[in-house]
């Protein structure tokens, strides 16, 4: 049988159907759950959540290299700072050749 089925394979051998995921699948479907739940949302809510995410995306960007830290030190990003749409989009661009240079 070659059905979309055989694509997903149980971590426990005497388990075939339903499949149980290892822990890296478990963590693909975690994710798939959540974002088939949240599709729905408002935009407003979506972007509240991408921000929050890319303030810590960008604390360790800032904590861990030192090109990153100059950068947005810069661009005015402090610890407590909240991170807005409006502040993102006024970041300068950065080009590929500025990164080649960094190192």
């Amino acid at each position: 049988m070659n059905d979309s089925l055989d694509l997903i394979r149980s971590a426990l051998a005497d388990m075939a159907w339903p499949a149980v995921p290892d822990d890296a699948g478990a963590r693909a479907l975690a994710m798939q759950f959540q974002f088939d739940q949240t599709q729905w949302r408002s935009p407003a809510m979506l972007e509240q959540r991408q921000m929050r995410q890319l303030q810590l995306v960008l604390h360790h960007a800032h904590a861990a290299f030192p090109f990153w830290r100059e950068r947005l030190n810069r661009a005015g990003l402090v610890p407590d700072r909240e991170i807005t749409p409006e502040w993102f989009r006024s970041l300068p661009r950065i080009a590929r050749s500025d990164i080649q240079a960094s190192k």
